[in-house]
């Protein structure tokens, strides 16, 4: 129900396109009847009827105190605990999250000469690439956001001296608005003390979205998050600061209601951050978290998620396993634009030396062993599952500033802000028009195919392998290319 939905509000042929719903006209839709509650509530009745049972907002859980004792005899089973003797097997040295951005020690003089853009990116070059010639007055009801977990925190200071050199345009002293979740820290007043992929997310990202605000949401819960206690669910938290229906655990008798967050969203979601299927998390878990982001496409937000810097076994080769590529989520789930990356090379084109794009090695890319292709996807490829990054964006020698100088950074990081940045500003231009925010993209995206420049070159080696290559159309290394944004601009304002 709710993917049809999804589609008829976002698939560029239909009468109700940008019809998008609001966050308790969702909570309606997924809400179990009233039938079903009862019929649950007589049930837990029949064994435990002097217990008080309360059902949350969402109507989506019920909640009673009760011995082990008496669930044994409402389940009809028997509860045991279980101690193991032999010696402990380590799951993981580590979360399995998206190692540290490469970050080299030395750089070129930066220069504006755009000929150099293959050897150092900055704002001027994604401007240049893409064809970005203007920019949006912003509107107050349009705003971008950023996810980061595990005290990723940005440093202020950081940002301000990025703006002075490559965006000078962005007033001194702008900064995100911040958003912690479940007690995480404020952004760091140190640049030392500051993480270089949270530096990065907002220095790709301000440039092509200012003057629309843009949000930081922070999540400190490693144990939670990121299986620091052996838990593992990355986005857990945050999905569940979103919607007070998602988690299945309570406190102080609230499930998940966060009320800085819920129920108004951005209408831009960008996220970072990904996990390897057949390790790093839980097939009924991608899916219920796949379920959430198609939740937030039917209030009119896109999320973008990255592909991930493993090429084609994804992070860390865990995906090597079984004889099978392992795919990465979210990036492989249907109701999100998953970003690839490209980098800037010379050619000689017509004896005139041109910047173009190719595929980059280490850029996520494939098949979803969960997902089946998606409707807007049938006309690209004839696999199975569904196929991912939708698209591509520059995401290799992008310059940001760390600490107390200039560096270096690539990866799906920079191309996902970077995208993000370029809908941001189409969202501000519907909204100056009068018309909604641009919402799930992918039908639209695949619709439109000629909004993209196609990349024939490149691919994502991995699992002792070549990997997939780019070639003509859409394939697994660039998904449908990288973007045109004075053609994508063009086609999002003649929408509805």
């Amino acid at each position: 129900m709710g993917e049809a939905m999804l589609m008829n509000i976002s698939h560029p042929n239909s009468e109700h396109y940008g019809k998008h719903l609001s966050a308790s006209e969702v909570d309606e839709m997924f809400a179990p009847s009233k039938e079903s509650v009862d019929a649950v509530t007589i049930w837990i009745n029949s064994a435990l009827s002097d217990r008080k049972i309360t059902l949350s907002r969402s109507r989506q859980w019920l909640e009673f105190n009760a011995t082990v004792a008496e669930l044994q005899d409402l389940l009809h089973t028997d509860y045991h605990e279980y101690t193991k003797r032999a010696d402990d097997t380590v799951r993981s040295f580590g979360p399995m999250l998206p190692g540290p951005t490469p970050m080299p020690d030395l750089l070129p003089e930066y220069s504006n000469n755009l000929s150099d853009c293959s050897l150092m990116v900055a704002p001027n070059c994604v401007r240049a690439v893409y064809k970005v010639a203007d920019k949006s007055k912003g509107d107050p009801n349009n705003s971008i956001s950023i996810y980061s977990n595990q005290r990723q925190r940005y440093s202020p200071e950081s940002l301000n001296t990025f703006f002075k050199y490559f965006a000078f345009e962005i007033p001194q002293g702008t900064t995100p608005e911040f958003q912690g979740i479940d007690g995480a820290p404020a952004p760091s007043p140190l640049p030392y003390d500051a993480a270089k992929e949270a530096d990065l997310d907002f220095q790709a990202s301000y440039p092509l979205a200012y003057p629309d605000k843009v949000v930081n949401y922070l999540v400190d819960d490693f144990y939670y998050e990121a299986g620091g206690g052996g838990v593992s669910g990355l986005f857990n938290i945050f999905l569940d600061a979103l919607d007070k229906s998602y988690c299945t655990y309570s406190a102080f008798g609230k499930t998940g209601d966060f009320k800085g967050v819920d129920p108004s969203y951005p209408d831009t979601r960008e996220g970072g951050y990904d996990q390897t299927e057949q390790c790093g998390i839980y097939t009924p878990t991608d899916r219920r978290q796949c379920h959430e982001w198609m939740k937030l496409g039917l209030q009119g937000v896109t999320v973008i998620v990255a592909t991930g810097d493993g090429g084609v076994g994804g992070f860390g080769g865990f995906g090597c396993l079984g004889g099978v590529f392992g795919t990465v989520s979210p990036a492989d789930c249907p109701f999100v634009t998953a970003v690839g990356t490209t980098n800037l090379t010379t050619s000689s084109i017509g004896g005139k030396l041109k910047i173009v794009e190719q595929g980059a090695r280490f850029s996520g890319g494939g098949f979803s062993n969960i997902f089946r292709t998606p409707t807007y996807q049938t006309n690209a490829y004839n696999r199975g599952g569904g196929g991912y990054p939708n698209i591509s964006a520059i995401g290799h020698n992008f310059v940001i500033w760390v600490g107390d100088g200039l560096t270096l950074a690539e990866g799906t990081s920079v191309s996902t802000p970077v995208f993000a940045g370029l809908i941001t500003s189409i969202n501000s231009f519907r909204l100056n028009a009068g018309k909604k925010p641009v919402g799930f993209i992918n039908p639209v995206l695949y619709q439109h195919q000629e909004i993209f420049n196609d990349i024939t070159t490149g691919n994502n080696p991995g699992c002792n392998t070549a990997g997939f290559s780019a070639v003509k159309g859409r394939d697994p290394v660039t998904g449908l290319g990288a973007p045109d944004y004075s053609k994508l601009k063009e086609v999002f304002l003649n929408m509805p």
